[in-house]
This record gives structure tokens, sequence and C-alpha cells, in this order.
């Protein structure tokens, strides 16, 4: 089984890189870029792109901000050890920044984890991301989900934002953070999908914890 997990706001409560990147940009500005976004106006990628070149500051600076303004899930470092022991293969596949990424999970401990992520080489007029494919996402995360497939796979998908709108539909199970936007997404498609407040919610039936758990399904 391949467990395909989002990072910025599914193992974090926030997501960090939209947070660097106004907290650099300033609102107006990072609030122009979204609202073009919406409105179809520019691509995932133009908008991470523009995003990225707002920041300033080193690779450090990142971490400390993210640190202090993001929180990782705690019960996630138990759903990896416990898939890991079961023979699943977790990878984490994310639009953001794989060293912010890396630093994050190897300072909370936590292990055996692949990441599929966008790079960033940082610069004194702002940061360039180095992208992971050549689509308008910027990094195809269907990629990830097909390729699997494609092997005999069964997949699940576990997000909660835009970036992950396409590669959940493929997905054979899907859970979405509450009240996400990917929550909404699926409600509204009427895919069959199961909604989690954390790591704990997340396949217990497959992957038993230590206690039993509440859980919210959703087919609607």
């Amino acid at each position: 089984m391949r467990i395909l997990v989002d990072f910025d706001g599914t193992i974090t409560d926030r997501d960090g890189f939209d947070l660097l990147s106004r907290h650099h940009a300033g609102p107006e500005r990072w609030e122009r870029l979204d609202r073009a976004f919406l409105a179809g106006a520019i691509t995932l990628r133009d908008v991470l792109e523009a995003q990225a070149r707002c920041i300033i500051g080193t690779l450090d600076d990142a971490r400390a901000y993210l640190e202090a303004e993001t929180t990782v899930d705690p019960s996630f470092s138990d759903f990896v050890d416990r898939c890991v022991a079961g023979g699943h293969v977790v990878r984490i596949i994310s639009s953001g920044v794989r060293q912010l990424i890396d630093a994050s999970l190897t300072a909370h401990g936590i292990y055996g984890v692949e990441v599929a992520a966008n790079a960033a080489i940082v610069k004194a007029d702002g940061w360039e991301l180095v992208f992971r494919d050549d689509s308008h996402f910027g990094h195809d995360k269907r990629v990830h989900v097909l390729d699997a497939q494609a092997m005999g796979e069964r997949v699940i998908y576990i997000g909660d934002g835009i970036s992950d709108f396409a590669a959940s539909e493929f997905a054979d199970v899907r859970y979405a953070k509450a009240g996400s936007l990917l929550d909404e997404h699926l409600r509204t498609r009427c895919l069959p999908y199961t909604t989690f407040e954390s790591f704990t919610d997340v396949l217990p039936e497959v992957i038993p914890a230590a206690a039993p758990m509440a859980r919210r399904d959703a087919l609607r």
C-alpha cells in the first residue's frame, strides 16, 4: 500500500509556505497574487514562483520562522512508525520547499518518510524555486498516484489544499483535513472520502493505533 501525504496544512496545522511568503510579501502583495490565482489568471506554478521571489533571507531564517509559527501534528511520527512497521510506503508529496520539509522532519525525529517536493535556491533578491516538473502545478502530484497504481499498489491520499485536488481524485482511498478546501472539493464532487483532525484518525482500521478513535466518514 502506498500512502501519499501532503505536508503544509496537512502534517502541519498551517500552510508554512503561504505563511512565509505572506510574511515577506506583505498582505496586499500576497493577496493580489492569491486573487489572480483563484480567478484563473495565473497557474499554481506562477503563484508559487512569485511567492518565492518575495522571500528574503536564509533557509535557517525560514526554518526558525516556521518553527515558531506552525505546529507539526504530534501524532504523525507514530503514524509513520506504524505504517513502516506494517510494510507500507509513506511518501510526502508537496508543492512546498524540500529543504524546509526535511529540516522539520529531522527536528521532530520523524524518519522513514520519502519526500518529493520542490527545492529552493536562496538568492539575495528573493528565492528561486526549482520545480519537480514542467506542469502548470510545478509538481504534478497525480504522477505519484498513477505511477504507484501502475505497479499494482493501492493508493491512499491524504491532503488539505488546492494542489491536492487532482491527485486525490485518482486515489483509491481519500482523506481530507476537516474543514479544508480539499474537504469541500471532494464533497461537492460526491467522491467518497474521510475527514480527519489528526493522524490518529487516519487508517485506524488498517494501521491500528494504541487506543480507539472517532472518525467521521463522508460520502456526500
